[in-house]
């Protein structure tokens, strides 16, 4: 449905588009005709008579038969014309072989049935209006014909394909073609059996290349008649699906196009081979003689010896190829969707000119929708239920930000991300916005979003889960706002489907993007982390109308990201920046310890923080002599027991090295004024509060060198050293001068309060300040749920531009897998091209991951289990990327040598390695 809204949105305004929602069923194919399906029927005729149209127009009226979809079948009582398409009769006219049950002929004859109820109905061809007529005895019908997309009007394209290398088509030689589908209708054995009976020369020359989505016994059935015949296996080929590009190059370069149906309501297939200069064969049958309309071209569907004779005629005899060719474009000039627009006016100019329907009141429209529904057997409350939600909502007096805190809710860790959730919710409770009213949400993946009670408990606000599941329920409606604000990372994952409904219904959805880590630094993220953000980034961009980011920084990955990819859609990104709030901290006055200079650092005990490096640093330093005092303040994490031992093993803790486990805010202000700088030493990260907090407390800082910390640091007293570089810090710590000491009443105000993020956040989610819209430079009007398909691998050769450097940042240390060592490698690709994981082959050939060898006794490199690290998503040319690498501990400790390199599966390793000893 979104990607429906999606594709109408460029020509229909947001306002004039509705969605309803039907009871839930398994299909009348499946269930027959129930309760629940008639009810569906009624309450979808209800939804169109609430929007008072002239017209309805019902243009798919046997949708529903093995899946949930109930089309408009009738006005059940209300005053407005109904008007149909009609494609074919081909189940009718076959319906031993499509309607071979009970409840599929049933379903079938009631839906056929329905065309009596249409004031017109609109036909395809004049085939299947003959056939409407033919099969129901009656006369309102109009055909309307079908047209060709402009990109197969459009004579440069074509004449591109005609002179363009194809790496599709580049070993095919000459063949002929069969666009379309596999069903026993379509008659494609004919053209094996037509094979069969051609000369020698052309069997073995010309190949067979069916284009179309393939159905395994259907294709198999094919495959065993080819090899019965005993014709060249190599020249039987199937493609699969293809884009319109690579269809419009294969019509174009094909000798012929065969077209063998028993039965079409059209011929889409054979006009567009027309289109592409290519002579197409089409049997005598159904609409494709109307289509194509050349007696020399036509073959009967069940004639294997007058097919092969046309195809045999068409390869050797130029003259009459061009001949049947030149017959068959006349079509072209008579089949458009410009014509078949202004027929389809027409016809409903003229029903609108002897109509005489009157202006319905919506209690006249709801009196007939529920009187047409008094004689179900359906639950009461369902029904209601239903009726309340197709009902189409009033203008609404205020819009509506709802801002979701599920993660939160459920379980308030005190986290970083749920900190910010906790401050912005406060901050957003209390502000008083003239058009605008805040609600607190968290989503229940059954029910949908629900209102949180929030109360106020020491300038802090708790929320409170709903226990009044009705009363708190959210109904989404046009201009409302839903920021997804908390870490619902795997709360997300299953309540896509509620948040997709709230866009449906014309609101819009900003997903928060605290940092992409996961995508661009794996290796400093807890095992599984990649799996989950991925799917949740995945999700996030397919039911997104924005993204915001807590930096300018995560906001041009992001971008640079959704560029990589291809991300076939366009997506407003923003950023603003985090707040901060000092008041409750205690200011505490004493004396500086008589070392040389005391440095801080704090954060959660993690890889990625650089805890390593900093400890490399000091150590270089005590190791000479000097009295610098390295002061900690973080939690336990991930990853980091070799770290922890070597802490509280070494023999300057408690002296020139201290650890603050479980700091309280009070502790945390004490550390920060007792500092004389901080040293934030990460690898990567999507804000930066320690600079936030030292600017606070008139603290110098030494950071590395990512891009985050120059966007946070404002004009404070920062040094910068080189990522990962304990050399490079050691430097800065030697060089570094403490500051005349300052008095309190001087602090920096360069932060922001929490107040003042939430203006920014509010400036740009709600007053439009958007940082940069990307927009793909490919349009498309397929926008699939999962963008995995633009990050593949399509071409399964080596590839030239190899260019990378390996480095390698930390270990080999203890794994928190016992038998296994770790070490961090970094990674930047030097080439032109975005490197994946992900290949189009099934058996994963062409795929580009990060590997390990080790190198044997006889100086071979081998592979070992769990010796691959996958890229996420894509490796973009010239940015850092962090990847962990694990070896096995007891062959390392054994003095085994290992060997980090690329490899492209299937083709080659790439050499070149990163020798690890």
């Amino acid at each position: 449905a979104q990607k429906a809204k999606e594709l109408v949105s460029g020509f229909i305004a947001e306002e004039n588009i509705y969605f309803w929602e039907s009871v839930p069923h398994n299909g009348e194919g499946i269930e027959g005709y129930s309760e629940h399906i008639k009810f569906n029927e009624r309450l979808l005729a209800y939804h169109v008579a609430c929007l008072n149209p002239d017209i309805a127009w019902s243009v798919s009226p046997f949708e529903g038969n093995h899946d949930s979809c109930v089309p408009l079948l009738g006005k059940f009582g209300h005053d407005f014309i109904i008007c149909s398409i009609f494609y074919d009769a081909i189940p009718y006219r076959y319906s031993d072989l499509y309607l071979s049950t009970n409840i599929a002929y049933n379903y079938y004859k009631r839906r056929l049935s329905c065309y009596k109820n249409f004031d017109h109905n609109l036909t395809i061809s004049a085939f299947s209006d003959s056939e409407l007529r033919d099969i129901l005895s009656i006369s309102n019908s109009t055909p309307i014909y079908a047209g060709l997309s402009k990109k197969f009007l459009d004579r440069n394209i074509c004449s591109v394909a005609k002179n363009k290398p194809n790496k599709l088509r580049h070993s095919m030689g000459d063949y002929m073609l069969y666009v379309g589908g596999f069903d026993w209708r379509k008659n494609i054995t004919l053209i094996v059996e037509a094979m069969y009976h051609a000369p020698r020369s052309i069997q073995k020359d010309v190949k067979f290349v069916i284009v179309g989505d393939k159905v395994q016994g259907n294709i198999q059935k094919i495959y065993t008649q080819w090899n019965e015949y005993n014709l060249p296996k190599e020249n039987l080929i199937f493609t699969g699906f293809v884009s319109d590009d690579e269809l419009i190059d294969l019509y174009t370069n094909a000798q012929l196009v065969v077209q063998p149906s028993f039965m079409e309501g059209f011929g889409l297939s054979a006009l567009e081979a027309i289109a592409c200069d290519t002579p197409v064969l089409i049997s005598n049958k159904g609409a494709l003689p109307e289509v194509i309309n050349c007696a020399d071209a036509q073959f009967p569907p069940s004639d294997s010896r007058k097919l092969s004779q046309l195809i045999t005629k068409i390869i050797r005899d130029s003259k009459f190829a061009q001949k049947i060719l030149k017959k068959s474009k006349v079509s072209l000039s008579t089949y458009s969707w410009e014509k078949s627009a202004k027929l389809t006016i027409l016809v409903f100019t003229k029903l609108l000119i002897n109509s005489k329907k009157k202006l319905t009141s919506q209690k006249i429209v709801t009196n007939t929708g529920v009187s047409s529904m008094l004689d179900l057997e359906v639950n009461q409350k369902i029904m209601a239920t239903a009726l309340a939600i197709a009902t189409p909502p009033q203008a609404p007096a205020l819009n509506r930000l709802l801002i979701d805190a599920t993660a939160t809710t459920h379980r308030n860790h005190g986290t970083g991300i749920q900190r910010v959730v906790v401050s912005i919710c406060n901050q957003a409770l209390t502000r008083d916005l003239q058009r605008t009213s805040t609600v607190i949400v968290n989503c229940n993946s059954d029910s949908g979003f629900h209102a949180i009670r929030a109360k106020k408990k020491h300038n802090t606000v708790i929320f409170q889960a709903p226990k009044d599941n009705t009363r708190t329920l959210i109904e989404f409606r046009k201009n409302d706002t839903l920021l997804m604000l908390d870490s619902s990372w795997g709360d997300t994952l299953y309540s896509q489907a509620k948040i997709k409904g709230a866009k449906l219904k014309g609101a819009r959805t900003v997903s928060v993007i605290y940092d992409v880590i996961p995508i661009y630094a794996p290796a400093f993220c807890t095992f599984g982390t990649y799996d989950m953000y991925s799917q949740w980034l995945k999700s996030a961009l397919d039911y997104s109308t924005a993204l915001v980011c807590i930096s300018k920084t995560v906001a041009d990955q992001i971008y640079d990201l959704l560029e990589a990819i291809e991300f076939p859609r366009q997506m407003k990104i923003g950023y603003w920046h985090l707040g901060a709030d000092f008041s409750k901290q205690a200011e505490i006055s004493k004396k500086i310890p008589t070392l040389n200079n005391r440095f801080l650092m704090v954060g959660t005990l993690e890889p990625r923080k650089g805890y390593s490096i900093a400890l490399k640093a000091f150590e270089h330093l005590w190791a000479l002599g000097r009295n610098e005092q390295l002061v900690i303040v973080g939690r336990y994490g991930w990853n980091t027991n070799s770290l922890v031992r070597k802490i509280e093993n070494h023999s300057e803790f408690g002296k020139k090295l201290l650890w603050f486990k479980d700091a309280s805010d009070y502790e945390l202000a004490k550390q920060y004024e007792l500092a004389d700088a901080i040293i934030c030493a990460s690898y990567a990260e999507g804000f930066g509060l320690p600079i936030i907090e030292a600017a606070h407390y008139n603290k110098p800082v030494i950071a590395s060198d990512i891009p985050v910390f120059h966007e946070v640091a404002y004009d404070n007293n920062v040094s910068y050293f080189d990522v990962g570089s304990s050399e490079s810090l050691r430097q800065k710590i030697v060089a570094f001068k403490k500051p005349p000491k300052m008095k309190l009443k001087g602090k920096n105000t360069t932060y922001l309060s929490w107040k003042e993020s939430t203006n920014q956040l509010y400036d740009v989610i709600l007053g439009g300040d958007w940082y940069k819209t990307y927009t793909p430079k490919k349009k498309s009007n397929y926008n699939p749920a999962s963008f995995e398909g633009f990050a593949q691998i399509k071409h399964l050769t080596n590839i030239k531009d190899k260019r990378h450097t390996l480095t390698l940042v930390d270990g080999p240390y203890q794994s928190t897998e016992e038998d296994k060592y770790e070490l961090i490698v970094k990674v930047r690709n030097l080439s032109r091209s975005n490197w994946s994981s992900m290949t189009v082959n099934a058996m994963g050939t062409g795929a580009i991951n990060l590997g390990c060898r080790q190198l044997s006794t006889n100086g071979q490199l081998v592979d070992y289990p769990g010796n691959r690290a996958a890229i996420p998503l894509v490796l973009i040319p010239n940015m850092d990327y962090y990847f962990s690498i694990h070896i096995p501990k007891e062959a390392y400790l054994a003095g085994g040598k290992f060997v980090v390199e690329f490899v492209q599966e299937g083709v080659s390793w790439w050499g070149n390695g990163l020798e690890i000893n």
